[in-house]
């Protein structure tokens, strides 16, 4: 039998337990104070989007039950029931329970403040609440005055933030890089730079990239900023789906997706140009064999006669990622990547022995 000294949880309630819960019930005189734990479940049912509710157990005894109304997108948080079984009053199981909803309440977005509301009248939890630091509002709701509790923060606790809050700091973030793209402003290019986090956590693979460290994949504020400024010469307009963009944050860190185009207009005569510098470079390296030569300069041979027959403004799908982190109070890109859709034979392949 559950003992004051006993281990207070709470638990889900399940299949198994649902059954012990629903036999719970207060005493006779405090019925009017408090709905059945039948009727608290089947409202939870009915507002899963917002119903937390548990079984409180001491020990391995399940001895009363609670629900919250958790809306983490008003940021508001509000003890919708709370009961101890009459066999297990004065047992201070109520106290520690209500302990163990606070400290989850403050792991909750934006918590400031836990409501409730009591019936008057004698006999009724107003001084339980009002022992825990809730204080009358005022404001009378239903027959029913509303008490508040502040939540407070002790040292190495800190609030979690609002996810519409983050998630539009974030957006801003990506505005911002997508402008730098879009003016591809050499002068730009340092105060782009500071939208990246440090030196030794800052990666960015763009749409070439096939080795760690090497090329396209960068690692470092040098190599990031050696590519954008290549990426601002050479590559053209780029695009964001802002609208479309996934944006998913934990704490402070947010991870984000979405897709894009790059438009350029490449001319013909610059096709033919690039091919010949191409087939040139090939045939001066030593270091490549005869059939190898003809094959690259095949292949590209072969791309330029395709492209030939499309408009000379061409649009490139792709697909971003990035993972921001939040240190103080300012989102920087951690780690970046651009990528192509590959859906016919790729241009490059890794054959066994090389």
């Amino acid at each position: 039998m559950p003992r004051p000294e006993s281990t207070v949880s709470l638990q889900e309630v399940t299949e198994e337990n649902l059954g012990l819960i629903f036999k719970l019930g207060v005493r006779e005189e405090q019925e009017q104070f408090v709905a059945l734990n039948t009727v608290s479940i089947a409202q939870a049912y009915f507002a899963r989007e917002r119903a937390w509710f548990r079984a409180i157990y001491a020990d391995d005894t399940p001895v009363g039950f609670l629900m919250l109304d958790d809306d983490p997108h008003k940021a508001e948080y509000i003890l919708w029931r709370l009961m101890v079984d009459a066999r297990y009053q004065g047992m201070s199981f109520g106290r520690r329970a209500m302990e163990l909803l606070i400290a989850h309440v403050k792991t909750r977005p934006n918590a400031v403040e836990l409501k409730t509301s009591y019936v008057p009248g004698e006999g009724s939890p107003g001084p339980f609440y009002h022992k825990l630091g809730f204080v009358e509002t005022g404001e009378v709701l239903e027959g029913e005055n509303v008490v508040s509790l502040k939540l407070t923060y002790g040292e190495g606790e800190s609030m979690v933030p609002a996810p519409g809050k983050s998630k539009d700091e974030v957006l801003v973030l990506v505005r911002k890089f997508q402008e730098g793209y879009m003016q591809r402003d050499p002068a730009n290019l340092e105060a782009i730079m500071e939208l990246f986090g440090p030196e030794k956590e800052l990666e960015v693979i763009g749409t070439s990239a096939v080795t760690p460290g090497e090329g396209e994949w960068c690692k470092g504020r040098t190599a990031v900023r050696d590519l954008l400024e290549g990426d601002w010469e050479h590559w053209g307009d780029v695009v964001f789906d802002l609208e479309g963009m996934q944006i998913f944050v934990q704490g402070d860190v947010a991870w984000l997706a979405t897709r894009g185009t790059v438009t350029d207009v490449i001319t013909a005569d610059y096709k033919y140009e690039g091919f010949v510098s191409f087939a040139q470079a090939v045939l001066e390296d030593e270091s490549e064999s005869a059939k190898s030569k003809i094959l690259d300069i095949t292949r590209l041979g072969n791309s330029l006669i395709s492209s030939l027959l499309l408009p000379e403004t061409h649009v490139w799908p792709f697909r971003f990622t990035a993972v921001a982190v939040k240190r103080e109070e300012v989102w920087r890109f951690h780690q970046m990547q651009f990528s192509f859709a590959t859906t016919w034979t790729p241009d490059e392949r890794v054959l066994p022995g090389e």
